[in-house]
């Protein structure tokens, strides 16, 4: 997971400019990564209350936040970095307000550990939020690649063209 988001770190380190990245992309990414941990927390908390055993389920519980936990910091240290060097002062306000649903999410998830009806419906409000921030997320992408009536095949053909022009 941590090497998929390499790159996008050395670029934003080695140039020192956040030119190009999406401010909005990056602040619903970490949203959407965030309400995912969030709630795999209240979703896990049972078995992770019964660990070390049965051994599997908790290897895997604990798996499975450890994956998410890798893609949130990931995300955010390239969301920080993106902020250290933008030239607008957007970026690092995406950034606060990021923390600040992070903190607003840690005291809910808090609140709730211990009442399991409560648990439950707060692990499904930050599972939807995910889901829409997802869509939201790609939406707009989506759109581009529909106004260009852009097709698998017609993507595949470009690459084949450019490939065989190499040659």
């Amino acid at each position: 997971m941590f090497l998929s988001y390499l790159p996008q770190l050395h670029k934003l380190h080695t140039q020192k400019s956040s030119t190009g990245l999406s401010p909005f992309y990056l602040f619903l990414g970490a949203l959407c990564t965030s309400s995912t941990f969030l709630a795999a927390i209240l979703e896990y908390q049972p078995a992770l209350a019964q660990c070390p055993t049965p051994a599997l389920a908790c290897a895997l519980t604990v798996t499975s936040i450890a994956t998410l936990v890798v893609q949130l910091a990931s995300l955010l240290a390239i969301f920080g970095l993106a902020a250290t060097y933008s030239t607008t002062n957007r970026v690092k306000r995406l950034l606060m307000a990021t923390g600040g649903y992070l903190c607003i999410g840690f005291i809910a998830v808090l609140a709730t550990l211990s009442n399991e009806t409560k648990r439950e419906r707060t692990a499904d409000v930050f599972g939807y939020t995910s889901v829409g921030m997802t869509c939201v997320m790609y939406l707009p992408q989506i759109y581009i690649t529909w106004l260009a009536k852009v097709s698998i095949t017609k993507l595949i053909d470009r690459l084949r063209s450019t490939s065989t022009d190499n040659l």
